[in-house]
């Protein structure tokens, strides 16, 4: 082990703190659908092998995030899936307008034109409790930090250097707020590969969102591969990138112990930057339970075939900022 590491740990120690995302919203949740009383909005829904990073295009513009894919390796390849819907209220019958499958590297974008900029100037990351030393701490089901956050205290605590051009499609979302939809049901563990350096994380997201709350003059320009479709609030985008050989899901053994690529696809991330000479942490299950089903206010697609609790296929984050490049 490098002393480099044991250095960084040493300074750290018990330091398992989830850092705050900037901007943080911290009032009361905006309404966003299922009531009369709702706010306009086109929920983006994020499931699957993806990194999330906020950014500051100029000093002094809002904060934007980026949303990169991943496209996985020769043994877990991950393809796109986009599923848009109008009518999203609940109790209405969704009406589907778009569904375009098993993309890979597919073109993708969201304009979003007339937001409502009374509840958000570009976006922010929806964080009630106040900053908490541990996961554990966490008490709101949408904290957005239930995401694995690599720049974390729990993980390597400081910002890491982003391969460029690694994430592709690579969204930019200019205004909506960020949260988790649904978390695990099953408990997690990161360690490295001697179990010298081990935090524990609970429950991590397994589903992402941004609500993109709009003006009733309002919409967002969703374009997958060059066909691009105009939607209005209530409206849901889902966006699955997730582990599929033959259009079907991928097995994992979520009790292998022994080896990190048949447990589940979290070593993948680490394709995305470089740790220098830092160990790397690996996912180990702790506890399998029932999914929760219970979680999220989305209504047209509650839960996708390949949805696996026990070796989620789920987003991790650089909440450090500077965006992927």
């Amino acid at each position: 082990m490098s002393g480099k590491f044991e250095q960084r740990t040493d300074a750290r120690a018990n330091a398992l703190a989830p850092r705050i995302w900037e901007p943080r919203f911290q009032e009361e949740f905006p309404t966003s659908g299922g009531t009369s009383a709702s706010l306009p909005c086109v929920k983006l829904i994020l499931q699957g092998l993806m990194g999330f990073s906020p950014y500051q295009p100029n000093a002094g513009d809002p904060t934007y995030c980026h949303v990169g894919f991943h496209g996985g390796d020769d043994n877990h390849p991950h393809r796109v899936t986009v599923y848009a819907f109008d009518h999203s209220e609940s109790g209405a019958t969704c009406n589907r307008r778009l569904l375009s499958e098993n993309l890979e590297s597919p073109d993708l974008a969201i304009d979003v034109i007339d937001p409502d900029t009374s509840i958000l100037q570009g976006v922010a990351f929806y964080q009630p409790t106040e900053p908490v030393n541990d996961r554990k701490d966490l008490s709101d089901a949408r904290d957005f930090r239930w995401i694995v956050d690599f720049e974390s205290e729990y993980l390597y605590g400081r910002s890491l250097e982003k391969i460029e051009d690694f994430y592709y499609p690579k969204l930019t979302i200019t205004n909506g707020l960020f949260y988790t939809l649904r978390r695990t049901g099953s408990t997690f563990r990161v360690q490295t590969p001697e179990g010298g350096h081990v935090s524990e994380l609970g429950n991590i997201a397994h589903i992402l969102a941004a609500n993109i709350y709009l003006k009733p003059t309002g919409r967002v320009n969703l374009t997958v591969n060059g066909e691009k479709l105009s939607l209005e609030a209530p409206a849901e985008i889902y966006i699955y990138n997730e582990c599929e050989v033959d259009n079907k899901p991928c097995v994992f053994y979520p009790y292998d112990v022994l080896h990190k690529e048949r447990r589940n696809d979290f070593y993948l991330n680490y394709d995305a930057f470089e740790t220098d000479d830092d160990e790397e942490y690996e996912l180990f299950l702790v506890q399998q339970n029932k999914p929760r089903d219970d979680e999220g206010d989305h209504v047209c697609q509650r839960r996708h075939p390949f949805l696996t609790d026990e070796a989620p296929c789920a987003g991790s984050g650089y909440g450090a900022g500077g965006g992927l490049p």
